[in-house]
């Protein structure tokens, strides 16, 4: 059972949960509440964790990822316009594409975004990388080779989509992005860069890497959706091997 650091019981949302090798990461309603893999190992079954500590988040945190020492929070966003119209940054490139969500980076340092780059409120931090992102993302990882993979899906009866980018990361900016006073570099996963399209069961979510590839959860074998005619319900874990 998870509990905030008062000792009340946590009955949020979790939209995003990350692993380093110090810290459980756990994203929900634009916070990120951090619990300690000590801490985890020690507890006993049924035992009540309460989060050491957590941050204002500068994305809505609908998931988190995790690689090469960088912690990734990110937003999810409906393909529709009033979604799209209540985005607070909307971003269109030179070649006529349009952004309304996006992911935020940080380069950890002994196991927690770097203390130099904490916001001038103290609740938060200024992220290292500020990347545009298509829209429906319910998932990131990375593949062996640096790129960046996002599992997108809405809906119990639409096929999800996984979009493969080439390495955003030493990509030429295509703006800059002001937080807090600090001006940024705004990176995009735009059409130029993207790889390819995997079509996938519906209803993906959370994705991570490992030495055998990139594994993908479905949320379409919960009950709620097999009871009202999801397509192709599944309630196991898929690895693909994604070069």
């Amino acid at each position: 059972f998870l509990q905030y650091d008062d000792g009340t019981d946590y009955t949020g949302h979790a939209g995003g949960i990350a692993c380093s090798d110090e810290y459980i990461f756990i994203s929900s309603d634009g916070q990120c509440y951090t619990i300690s893999i000590e801490a985890i190992i020690k507890a006993e079954n049924y035992d009540k964790l309460q989060f050491e500590s957590n941050f204002k988040l500068n994305t809505k945190g609908s998931f988190a990822a995790f690689c090469d020492d960088i912690l990734w929070f990110g937003d999810f966003i409906e393909s529709d316009n009033k979604a799209r119209e209540s985005s607070s940054l909307i971003t269109t490139l030179d070649n006529g594409e349009t952004f309304y969500a996006y992911c935020e980076g940080y380069i950890l340092e002994n196991g927690l975004p770097k203390f130099k780059s904490i916001n001038s409120t103290q609740t938060g931090y200024i992220p290292d990388y500020y990347i545009a992102i298509p829209e429906q993302v319910q998932g990131m990882a990375f593949s062996k080779t640096g790129d960046i993979i996002f599992s997108t899906s809405y809906g119990r009866k639409n096929n999800s989509k996984l979009y493969i980018y080439e390495d955003i990361l030493i990509s030429e900016r295509v703006g800059t992005i002001d937080i807090d006073g600090n001006i940024i570099d705004l990176l995009a996963c735009n059409n130029e860069n993207k790889e390819k399209t995997i079509t996938a069961l519906p209803m993906s979510e959370g994705m991570t890497q490992s030495k055998y590839g990139v594994t993908l959860i479905f949320e379409s074998g919960a009950e709620k959706y097999r009871q009202h005619r999801g397509k192709f319900p599944v309630d196991t874990a898929y690895i693909a091997n994604i070069e």
